[in-house]
This record gives C-alpha cells, structure tokens and sequence, in this order.
C-alpha cells in the first residue's frame, strides 16, 4: 500500500501542476492588446410591441455605460458573419445614445478578461430553445480586440425568447454576472 501511495501522490501532484498551467495561459491568437477599452457586452433586442434596442458594456476601467440605439436615431453596425467589428465600429456602436459612467464595478471578471476570452470561445454553444414570446432577447459577449483594431465578440449567451449558454460552469457563472449587471439599469 506504500509503495502505491509513493507512486500515485507525486503522479497526482505533476499531473495537477499541469492542469493548473492550462488554465492560466492564454493562447497567443486569443490574447487581447493591452490598451483594449471595452471587454464586455450585453444587447437586448425586441420588436414586439415596438422597437427596443438598448444594453451596456463593462469597460476595462472598471465603468458599466448604458447604449441605447432607438433614442439615438442611428443604425447599430453589425460585425462581419464571424463576429468581427472593424475598427472602429465596435466603438462606434458604444457612443449610440451613451450615457456616462453609471455604475463601476471591481471583480475578477475583469482581471480574468483574458481567460474569459480562451474559455468561452473554448466551450461548446448548445442549440437554443425557445421559451418565451414577445419577450425580446438579450445577448451577452465577450469582446478581443486584435493588433488591427478589430473587435471580436464571443457569444456567452442569451436570455428572453431564446435562451442559451455555453457549456461549463465557467461560462454559466460569467452570464450570471453579466446578466445581474445589465438587471441593474432600468431601460
């Protein structure tokens, strides 16, 4: 028995090192530049009833701003079919009906913005399901910014007519959060 623990504990114990540098290396393609400004985002859309399109985005200044893109009077930018801003648009988008810092928030999501990066875009999106109507739908992202200035966003998941969620407990606990953010703002 032993000689089974000697052998079993130091493998366990390597074995875990590994596993744990996993975790913290972000891959190269996937690493954010320094000077990225916006992290996260949320977009809830609905046009039962009337049109509303409205939402927020945690900068990496730790500040939640509020957008609304009906009172601004202008057309929301659409990314590229792989999710991809150009430069500019993406923040182009964040000045439609901008409301100044609203709410600041202090927590690990923001440290882990680059391990939130690898992880979502790492983990399996499920088929949605329908389970409301007329409800809209929020959606909430992830967002890299590339050495071109390209935004790219990465689906968390979604809330309202349609839900879904990327699979792991990681990406469940990130929607939480970015989901209990956008239910502090009364739109």
């Amino acid at each position: 028995m032993k000689k089974l623990i000697l052998y079993f504990v130091p493998s366990f114990l390597v074995l875990m090192a590994f596993a744990g540098c996993q975790f913290d290396a972000v891959d190269p393609d996937l690493e954010p530049v320094p000077d990225q400004e916006y992290l996260y985002y949320g977009r809830y859309l609905n046009f039962a009833w009337g049109r509303s399109d409205h939402g927020f985005v945690v900068s990496s200044d730790g500040w939640v701003h509020t957008f609304n893109v009906v009172e601004s009077g202008e057309a929301w930018s659409n990314p590229n079919e792989t999710g991809i801003y150009s430069p500019g648009t993406f923040e182009s988008n964040m000045e439609l009906g901008r409301t100044d810092n609203i709410e600041e928030v202090n927590n690990t999501w923001l440290n882990d913005h680059p391990k939130a990066i690898v992880k979502v875009n790492e983990a399996e999106l499920p088929e949605s399901k329908a389970v409301m109507v007329d409800a809209g739908t929020i959606a909430f992202y992830v967002l890299r910014k590339d050495e071109e200035g390209n935004y790219h966003e990465y689906l968390v998941g979604v809330r309202g007519d349609e839900e879904v969620t990327r699979e792991g407990w990681y990406s469940h606990r990130l929607l939480n959060w970015l989901y209990s953010t956008y239910e502090v703002f009364p739109f």
